[in-house]
């Protein structure tokens, strides 16, 4: 009976059966599995060490006032408007200088 049995399976069996009448999509689905637990693993990590980065600089900012932070903030953004009224001006005067100014017109 065991004989007859053996035989049956290998005779009516599929080429894309494997082992034990297992397909080859059940393997390709333990791989997939394995290599999303892999993805998760690696993306949680990730976010666990930006979470402690986040931490740390708050801690390094921790005695900066947002009133202090909102000054210094208004300083350098004043700073960088008038440089940028100015760019114009000084970049012709430079191209004046050099002769680059006749190049550009033509």
């Amino acid at each position: 009976m065991d004989e007859r049995i053996a035989n049956r399976k290998t005779e009516n069996q599929p080429a894309d059966y494997l082992w034990d009448g297992s397909g080859h999509t059940a393997y390709c689905f333990i791989i997939l599995y394995l290599f999303a637990v892999r993805l998760v693993y690696s993306y949680e990590k990730r976010q666990i060490k930006a979470l402690m980065k986040e931490m740390a600089d708050e801690l390094r900012y921790e005695k900066i006032s947002m009133r202090t932070a909102l000054i210094h903030y208004g300083i350098n953004a004043c700073i960088v408007t008038i440089a940028a009224v100015f760019l114009p001006k000084i970049g012709e005067g430079i191209s004046a200088t050099t002769g680059l100014l006749l190049y550009s017109l033509r």
